[in-house]
C-alpha cells in the first residue's frame, strides 16, 4: 500500500489556495480551526508534516508544538514568519524542528 501524506493544517480558512495546492501535490490535508482540536488528531494520524497558518488564541502555540512531540517528535512544523513574538522561545529548543515560512507560495515551493 502506498504511503500515504498527511499534513495536518490548523485554519480558519478550509477552501484555501494552500489546501488545493497541497491536494495537487498527492497530499492529504486534514484541517483543525484550532489547536486543541489539532492536538487531539495527533494521537491518532501520523503526519508528514504540521502547518501553522495563523495565530491561536485558545492555546499558546509554544505549548502547542512541545505537546505535539509527546505523540510526533519527527514530524516537521511549519509556521508563519508573523510569529515573531514566540520566535525566541521557540528557537531555544532546536530539537522542536520548526520552520518559518515567509509566505503559502514559498512553503509549497521550498519544503513541501
Amino acid at each position: 500500500m502506498k504511503n500515504l501524506m498527511h499534513i495536518l493544517i490548523i485554519t480558519d480558512n478550509e477552501n484555501s489556495d494552500l489546501i488545493r495546492a497541497l491536494i495537487r501535490k498527492k497530499y492529504i490535508p486534514i484541517t483543525r480551526s484550532s489547536l486543541h482540536s489539532a492536538m487531539a488528531i495527533l494521537k491518532h494520524i501520523a503526519f508528514t508534516a504540521i502547518l501553522i497558518d495563523k495565530e491561536h488564541h485558545d492555546v499558546d502555540t509554544l505549548e502547542f508544538i512541545l505537546n505535539a512531540r509527546d505523540f510526533q517528535p519527527e514530524t516537521p512544523i511549519y509556521i508563519p514568519e508573523t510569529y515573531d513574538h514566540q520566535k525566541t522561545d521557540i528557537h531555544m529548543n532546536t530539537l522542536n524542528k520548526v520552520i518559518y515560512y515567509p509566505s503559502e507560495q514559498d512553503l509549497i515551493r521550498d519544503y513541501l
